[in-house]
């Protein structure tokens, strides 16, 4: 299937992506939101376009570049792309009338909505400033235990709520006074540290990961006593993370084997520089040799509208330069008062509860433009599936992406630092065969995301012995069920016809059979049955 797709036009992008597919069906229309909603029923890839008019990097001049989507060609194992509660900048979320605070909370975390933030990190509150305020300890006094202070697990509630597959991951940034008699790595920390993951299991939550300390390095010994702690302590599933902070936490890593095996995952923040452009994002040598998962375990601290360039290469060239498979922007919502240092450093601004007025930011929809188009454990892709379009840094990135079923494939574009158009030509070689039943797999664009930021387009494979068509729809992704049974049958209906929940607890949607875009069609209307 050949499809070539027209942006946004100039005026509201950066070199626009024209996107050639080896197939059957020429696309184009001047109106690319028309053009969008007409490419969900037929297109063949699913691409994420991210534009902004914002440059700091030279421009270049249009390319066409080739990309050979190879899924024999496997790379590291995508982790998640999050946010950070922490600093004390969330505050004033929770005071929001419900119903605006629900709307902010849906644009956040809801799947296939706004942000779909995957991974979210929360502060381990210590008494003391950690940015913008103190977050409260759940300990003030050793051996006064009280789970129900600040802010934080309530957000981890109503985030697991929206989406429940999303991982959490918990970071202390500073300690009561009496941890260690002022002395942090000590023993006392990490008994507070595991009260505190008893406190987040009494309320429902599940934490996946853990910190040392936050941007203070790490102490070896400390880190090998919390896995030990932990392991005893019914938390074995839970990994650390260090030491959020650089990457020379990898150097002690492979000269120490005990330390390496305490640590899960190495995180190092701001590795594209802090406050920079990420037109760079490197790791390190040793980091890579670990073979642990390496993240962007904090980066951002930009304003919510002008940092949205920096966000998406952070997270396209974070793969591209240092093998970076996570990515956690701090902070996740700038819910504070105006006068305050990062008012407007966020995902979104919520900082007037008395009026309910909140402003969503383009990095939210940088983000989306992931978050929705990807699951963690899909892999990405190597050889020319990934990389620089036209091998210049200038033209822009890209980064494919596989699913775990074999079939459906996700490539994002990042253009922000050139006007030129530029060209792909995309291939999809080695594809497992396909299966019987119907995956889920069709990442859907949010009604609410403006033109500006994006467009995003699907392919599926041929159906055997028939035309090409759409093999799949999105059955029950957003609601967060595991496995889907169901039944085929056949109607006539529009191909505008869209997915709907029923009666019956089943997702429906009619797909197209023949016929042309517009025009009625003859449909193979599927249901899908989800068994929670």
């Amino acid at each position: 299937m050949s499809c070539r797709v027209i942006g946004p036009s100039r005026e509201q992008t950066r070199g626009a992506v024209s996107v050639n597919v080896e197939g059957g069906h020429s696309i184009s229309h001047p109106d690319p939101g028309r053009a969008f909603r007409r490419l969900l029923a037929i297109a063949a890839l699913l691409i994420a376009s991210m534009v902004s008019g914002a440059c700091s990097a030279s421009a270049a001049e249009a390319v066409t570049t080739t990309v050979a989507v190879n899924g024999a060609s496997i790379g590291r194992t995508f982790d998640w792309v999050g946010a950070i509660s922490g600093g004390g900048n969330s505050r004033l979320l929770i005071d929001y009338p419900p119903a605006q605070r629900a709307q902010i909370l849906d644009y956040l975390f809801k799947p296939n909505y706004g942000a779909a933030v995957q991974l979210l990190k929360l502060e381990i509150g210590g008494d003391a400033n950690s940015t913008d305020g103190a977050e409260p300890s759940h300990q003030h006094v050793r051996g006064e235990i009280n789970c129900d202070v600040g802010y934080e697990f309530w957000l981890g509630k109503e985030a697991v709520a929206r989406n429940p597959n999303i991982k959490l991951v918990a970071l202390p940034w500073a300690a009561p006074g009496w941890i260690g008699n002022g002395n942090f790595w000590t023993q006392d920390m990490i008994d507070y540290d595991i009260s505190w993951l008893d406190c987040a299991k009494g309320h429902g939550l599940t934490i996946s990961y853990l910190g040392g300390w936050n941007e203070r390095s790490h102490d070896k010994t400390l880190y090998k006593n919390l896995r030990s702690a932990l392991n005893a302590r019914g938390y074995a599933s839970v990994q650390i993370v260090g030491d959020d902070s650089g990457w020379d936490t990898a150097d002690d890593m492979l000269a120490d084997p005990a330390f390496n095996n305490a640590v899960g995952v190495v995180g190092s923040h701001y590795p594209c520089g802090y406050l920079s452009d990420a037109t760079s994002c490197a790791s390190s040598a040793n980091a890579v040799a670990t073979g642990k998962p390496l993240w962007a375990s904090e980066f951002g601290s930009q304003d919510y509208n002008s940092g949205s360039v920096p966000y998406i290469r952070s997270i396209t060239r974070g793969y591209l330069d240092g093998q970076m498979t996570g990515f956690m922007n701090w902070p996740l919502v700038a819910a504070l008062y105006p006068n305050l240092p990062y008012a407007t450093v966020a995902l979104a601004v919520a900082g007037s509860p008395w009026s309910g007025s909140y402003q969503l930011g383009k990095n939210l929809w940088a983000n989306a433009q992931v978050a929705q188009f990807t699951q963690p454990g899909w892999k990405f892709l190597t050889g020319s599936a990934s990389g620089y379009l036209g091998g210049n840094r200038a033209n822009g990135s890209y980064i494919s992406l596989k699913f775990t079923n074999g079939t459906d494939y996700s490539t994002v574009y990042e253009t922000t630092g050139t006007a030129a158009a530029q060209t792909v030509n995309v291939s999809v070689a080695s594809r497992a065969p396909q299966r019987s039943s119907p995956e889920r797999s069709r990442a859907r664009r949010p009604q609410s995301l403006p033109r500006t930021y994006g467009a995003s387009w699907q392919r599926r494979g041929k159906r055997p012995g028939g035309d090409e068509q759409i093999q799949r729809a999105q059955w029950c992704r957003s609601h967060g069920h595991e496995r889907c049974a169901g039944r085929v049958g056949r109607r006539r209906r529009r191909a505008e016809l869209g997915v709907r929940d029923g009666s019956d607890g089943c997702s429906h949607r009619a797909v197209p059979r023949g016929g042309s875009l517009g025009h009625p069609v003859r449909l193979r209307s599927i249901s899908r049955c989800c068994l929670r």
